[in-house]
């Protein structure tokens, strides 16, 4: 019951113009971000909690041991170099930074180049890591930034607002 009233406040919030609202600009900035925050760190629990994320670790997994990379079975044997805490630990300070990247940017063009410049960036390690015989699951790290893309994309209050 308290966290419907709750979320019943923040929506009813989030709807008042901004002559309404008691908070200064800088304000409302630090709240958008928080939301966003939240928001991609609970969808990605949720991804992982269910298990989505390792149909693609598997599905990586066996990437890796196809024909150019030669992953031996003992490599991946050994699962993940990163635990789902260690890696959850490691969404965390990512998803921060990326959703005030995210949400700075002005059009969808920059936000779009910038996502697929981090989504190569995250993905070369799970990549290189046959060269060390071991696997590295980045599924959960790309989730993070596609998450945050998606929802700064679709929800317009977490796009920029201009003054």
């Amino acid at each position: 019951m308290k966290a419907k009233a709750i979320f019943k406040r923040i929506i009813g919030y989030c709807r008042t113009t901004r002559q309404q609202h008691p908070l200064d600009q800088g304000d409302m900035l630090w709240l958008r971000w928080v939301v966003l925050s939240i928001s991609v760190l609970f969808c990605l629990a949720l991804l992982m909690a269910c298990g989505a994320l390792a149909a693609v670790d598997q599905w990586h997994t066996g990437l890796l041991q196809g024909v150019p990379f030669h992953l031996s079975a003992n490599g991946a044997a050994a699962g993940s170099i990163l635990s789902p805490v260690l890696t959850f630990a490691c969404c965390i300070p990512l998803t921060l930074y990326w959703a005030a990247v995210m949400m700075h940017q002005n059009s969808l063009r920059h936000r779009t180049e910038l996502t697929a410049a981090a989504l190569l960036t995250l993905a070369f390690p799970g990549l290189l890591c046959v060269l060390w015989d071991s696997v590295l699951h980045t599924s959960a790290l790309l989730c993070c930034v596609l998450v945050t893309w998606f929802l700064v994309i679709c929800i317009p209050f977490f796009g920029k607002k201009r003054a």
